[in-house]
């Protein structure tokens, strides 16, 4: 899937525009990050991990989109638009991130015969010189004899610069990793050559295991990172599992004391609450009914502003808003205050779509382009979200 902010793409053509597509995601405001981001706000710099989580937020939309516009039968997203609105919050950060383009089927991405054979050459030279340094390092640590206890280092670093110098290759004149290719010829030519053919009886060894394991870090980074990733993601996230609970209790705990001694109201005992909690569950919006929702209105809706050889006429602009009233119960995490939230916010935003299609129907026209979503607030102490939808009718000719 290609993603592009252009309204065309340079050598394709487009063939089919199968309609608008669109990603949501809500970063909700933590007490505890949001004092740290003030600090730095104050002494300066960036805010490493508020930018985590911004850049989380905007994957988790572009996946969404990308998800509806693969549902579409789309092999591509032009005229793409990402926005970051702040919808209030416990500490005036929760920000709501938006992503939404047109999604097309465009021509087929194959590259030319003499691309692909420029592209094979390159490869091969990049590896072929991979695989020459690294028989000439692997000659000189066996000419000087380099070892460690009788072992010959040049097992580990023939391999491992093979495999650098493959790769630096690549990057610079291909611009991919080619997998450090040499570097897995490097280690069946050192293993067969130490092992076999200068002595067998050394057999499977300690060394061995060390070159394996220099070899697949060089051959498959992003794998090896990811499983190490991976198992000391699942070990933070049992200790923070528990963290979660210790702040969440303490959550209550202060919320008790507000309802009893602030609000001056009767205090609802955790069992209450839980099953009042219990008697309500936040919907799950239907991601896939709406994409066939909205696509599905005889009505073209298009991020981008260039029609190709479609001939069209501009009608004017149009702009229609839907006011969405903020969730409050106190009974509920601040979660599932987030997760009501948006999704009131997504279904406003089909609301508000289908009222602009509408408004455009009425005045002849049948599609928009250079369309913008806008979030915001309004009302006292922004109680309440405001949706717009804003741009240009056209009138399409077959």
């Amino acid at each position: 899937m290609i993603l592009t902010s252009a309204n065309t793409l340079a050598n394709k053509e487009i063939i089919d525009y199968k309609g608008l597509v669109t990603g949501e995601s809500l970063i909700g405001a933590n007490i505890y990050k949001d004092l740290f981001s003030g600090v730095r706000d104050v002494v300066g710099g960036r805010t490493s991990r508020y930018e985590e989580e911004l850049e989380k937020a905007r994957d988790i939309a572009l996946e969404s989109m990308k998800e509806k516009a693969e549902n579409l039968g789309a092999n591509a997203i032009i005229g793409l638009k990402i926005s970051y609105d702040n919808l209030g919050g416990t500490m005036g950060n929760t920000i709501l991130v938006t992503a939404y383009g047109t999604a097309i089927n465009m021509n087929s991405m194959n590259i030319k015969n003499h691309e692909k054979m420029k592209y094979i050459r390159e490869a091969f030279i990049c590896i072929l010189t991979g695989t020459l340094v690294g028989l000439v390092v692997y000659g000189f640590f066996l000419h000087f004899n380099i070892a460690i206890y009788g072992w010959n280092l040049g097992l580990i670093f023939a391999p491992l610069s093979a495999g650098y110098v493959e790769t630096i290759l690549a990057n610079r004149f291909i611009g991919e990793n080619l997998g450090a290719i040499s570097a897995f010829f490097l280690f069946i030519y050192t293993t067969f050559y130490s092992f076999i053919l200068k002595n067998p009886t050394l057999g499977f060894n300690i060394i061995t295991i060390g070159s394996i394991a220099v070899i697949l870090q060089a051959a498959f980074p992003t794998a090896v990172n990811y499983i190490l990733f991976s198992i000391g993601f699942g070990i933070i996230s049992y200790f923070s599992g528990i963290f979660k609970k210790i702040t969440h209790y303490v959550y209550n705990l202060i919320l008790g004391y507000y309802e009893k001694y602030v609000l001056k109201e009767p205090h609802i005992l955790d069992l209450e609450r839980i099953e009042e909690k219990k008697s309500y569950e936040v919907p799950t919006f239907n991601e896939k009914e709406s994409n066939e929702r909205i696509n599905s209105l005889d009505f073209y809706f298009m991020t981008s502003t260039d029609l190709i050889t479609r001939k069209h006429e501009n009608i004017g602009i149009f702009n229609t808003h839907v006011i969405i009233e903020k969730y409050k119960r106190l009974n509920l995490t601040p979660q599932e205050i987030e997760d009501k939230a948006l999704y009131e916010l997504k279904k406003g935003k089909d609301e508000c779509l289908i009222k602009l299609s509408e408004e455009i129907k009425s005045a002849g026209g049948n599609g928009v382009i250079d369309l913008e979503i806008q979030y915001g607030l309004i009302g006292l102490g922004g109680d309440s979200f405001q949706i717009n939808a804003i741009g240009i009718g056209v009138k399409l000719f077959s």
